[in-house]
């Protein structure tokens, strides 16, 4: 091989081989440093007492976009032309866009819960026919942690286009009980017989408790109880109210009347 052969492609290798090695160290330095200012970003933000579920996504994101930055400045850096493979990406990324819409779907509606949070990171959630508490909202996918300890996976999409009932957001719930009384059951001695058991904590005295007939027929006067308790204490509170109503309503010689009977089927 000619001398001026030799020595051209010498220069070109030490020109284009320096390139390419400052552009693997601008790689790997750029997503170490993408990592570090998405943990940073995600500790502050946690300290700030922002809901964990957005400091995660905030996480994701910034650790994507730091890595096609660094990608398209390694590239540009390493001497490839950045506009024809911008031009090529923009043609790929609009027909990966059309196969995958629904993934596309998907991401927008993490998006939307993370922009709108109707729910944090531990709430109780009842959405698509499911319930349980919040895990984590990913870009496609929202977790949750069943009652009975099972893990539900959930499309965004559902979660979107789908009524969402948080247990978790308001301090207060209403526990109601119905009572069925015989018609012949003196109301006022039912009142009175009771009204202590609603003043009991955990329930609260406000908003007040409430106690009316609701229902009138010829089998008998349906009775309504309403009454308030923390969020945290609503089980058991439900509990302790029915035990009282039981013991209340027994020393005052009231005896609750037992579910209807269901109706009977229809012939012909």
């Amino acid at each position: 091989m000619p001398t001026e052969t030799l020595d051209f492609w010498l220069q070109q290798l030490l020109r284009y081989g320096t390139r390419l090695l400052i552009a693997l160290v601008l790689i790997v330095i750029g997503l170490q440093l993408a990592r570090w200012t998405a943990r940073a970003v995600g500790a502050a933000l946690i300290a700030r007492h922002i809901d964990r579920l957005l400091a995660d996504f905030v996480r994701s994101s910034i650790v994507a976009v730091g890595i096609v930055v660094v990608v398209l400045a390694s590239l540009q850096l390493a001497g490839i032309p950045t506009a024809s493979f911008l031009a090529v990406l923009g043609t790929a990324g609009l027909a990966i866009g059309l196969a995958l819409k629904d993934s596309l779907a998907q991401l927008a509606s993490g998006v939307q819960l993370m922009v709108l949070r109707p729910f944090r990171a531990g709430d109780q959630v009842t959405v698509a026919g499911q319930e349980g508490h919040v895990q984590s909202v990913r870009l496609f996918q929202t977790v949750l942690l069943s009652p009975d300890n099972r893990l539900i996976t959930l499309p965004n999409t559902l979660i979107v286009n789908q009524a969402i009932v948080n247990a978790s957001r308001c301090d207060k719930r209403r526990i109601d009980v119905s009572l069925a009384l015989s018609i012949d059951t003196p109301l006022p001695r039912v009142v009175e017989a009771i009204a202590p058991v609603l003043q009991r904590p955990p329930l609260l005295r406000e908003p007040a408790p409430l106690v009316a007939a609701s229902d009138l027929s010829d089998k008998g006067v349906q009775l309504m109880i309403q009454a308030w308790a923390p969020r945290q204490d609503l089980a058991t509170a439900r509990s302790a109210l029915i035990e009282a109503l039981q013991k209340a309503l027994a020393e005052a010689g009231v005896r609750p009347l037992g579910p209807p009977a269901p109706p009977l089927p229809a012939h012909g």
